[in-house]
């Protein structure tokens, strides 16, 4: 057993005790939940590949690399396989949950995510430098989360029909892309990569914001 591998196992083990800490189903039933939920999403993004991979198309960070129509296509394809993975995964984890509220969703988008991007780190980063290991480890359960964001709201919402987790589908698969491609390409680097991942977040910002603003208006009206 490498350091590697037990470098991502702990971070991992940390997610899924923090995420699991109080949940109202019971912290044991919850993490499994998480865990089951991120495994099965890994094995159906394994299989996404395999089955693209059998129809010619190469997909690669490599390919996403050499920039231009051909790198971001490659980028695409790698969302869009992640994210449905992801997507399958959470829905399985959210099956038979009592309290589907903002919070259990939130702790289901975390969790699926902690646990598929623990597998991902022990299987691609093994010659990876220790800072870069340990970072990744840390936060790619964050950056995940972060683009599977509409995803979740679709879970928020109660919404699983094809009429709203196609669309939210696609637009996690577009995030997913740009964050790959802005990393892969030097112009847009981290910065890039940052924003896409921030994009999420200050969406939901602005939207509470207005809503906030919009209720107030409408109480206003009511009084005058």
């Amino acid at each position: 057993m490498t350091l590697h591998f037990l470098v991502c196992a702990a971070c991992g083990a940390g997610w899924a005790v923090a995420l699991a800490w109080k949940a109202p189903g019971g912290a044991l039933r919850s993490a499994a939940r998480n865990l089951l939920g991120g495994l099965v999403a890994f094995a159906a993004a394994w299989a996404g590949y395999s089955v693209v991979e059998r129809v010619g198309l190469r997909v690669s960070w490599g390919e996403v690399a050499v920039g231009g129509s051909g790198g971001l296509a490659t980028a695409a394809v790698i969302g869009l396989i992640e994210e449905s993975a992801k997507l399958f995964g959470m829905s399985l984890a959210s099956l038979g949950v009592r309290q589907a509220g903002r919070a259990a969703v939130m702790r289901t988008v975390l969790g699926v995510a902690a646990a598929f991007s623990t597998v991902e780190c022990m299987l691609v980063l093994g010659g990876a430098g220790g800072g870069v290991l340990l970072g990744r480890a840390l936060l790619a359960p964050v950056a995940h989360a972060a683009l599977s964001a509409p995803l979740g709201l679709v879970l928020v919402g109660g919404r699983r029909g094809i009429r709203w987790a196609l669309p939210a589908l696609l637009l996690s698969a577009a995030l997913h892309a740009a964050s790959d491609f802005s990393l892969a390409t030097p112009a847009l680097g981290r910065l890039g990569y940052a924003a896409v991942l921030a994009s999420p977040a200050v969406f939901l910002h602005l939207h509470a914001r207005l809503s906030w603003a919009r209720e107030s208006a409408q109480r206003g009206g009511g009084a005058a």
